[in-house]
C-alpha cells in the first residue's frame, strides 16, 4: 500500500520503547487512531502519520484512520498526498454509501 512505512519502529508514548511488527498485531486500530489524535492534538504531525499508517497497515479501509492521516498531510504541507488520501477514501466509501 502506498501509506505503508519502511520504517520498523513504532515510538510509544515515552518515546523510546520500538515495538517490532510482530508485536504490533496486538494492538487494534483504535488503539493506534487514539495515540494517532494525542500526536495531532500536540501538534506532532510525524509520529500522528506513523500511528495512522500502522492502523491502515491493520485495517486498510479504516475511514477515520484515512480521514486522520488526510487531516495531518494536510497539515504537514503536503496537499497532493492529503488529495490521494481522500480520494482513496471517498473511492472506496462514496459509492457504498450512495446505495443506503
Amino acid at each position: 500500500m502506498w501509506w505503508c512505512v519502511t520504517d520498523e519502529a513504532l515510538l510509544t508514548e515515552n518515546n523510546k520503547l520500538a515495538v517490532n511488527d510482530a508485536s504490533l498485531h496486538r494492538y487494534a486500530a483504535t488503539q493506534l487512531l487514539d495515540k494517532a489524535d494525542e500526536y495531532v492534538n500536540s501538534l506532532d504531525y510525524e509520529l500522528a502519520r506513523k500511528f495512522c499508517q500502522r492502523a491502515l497497515e491493520a485495517e486498510p479501509e479504516n475511514v477515520r484512520a484515512l480521514e486522520t492521516l488526510g487531516f495531518v498531510e494536510l497539515q504537514s504541507g503536503d496537499y497532493e498526498r492529503a488529495r490521494h488520501v481522500f480520494f482513496f477514501a471517498v473511492g472506496n466509501f462514496m459509492p457504498y454509501a450512495l446505495l443506503n
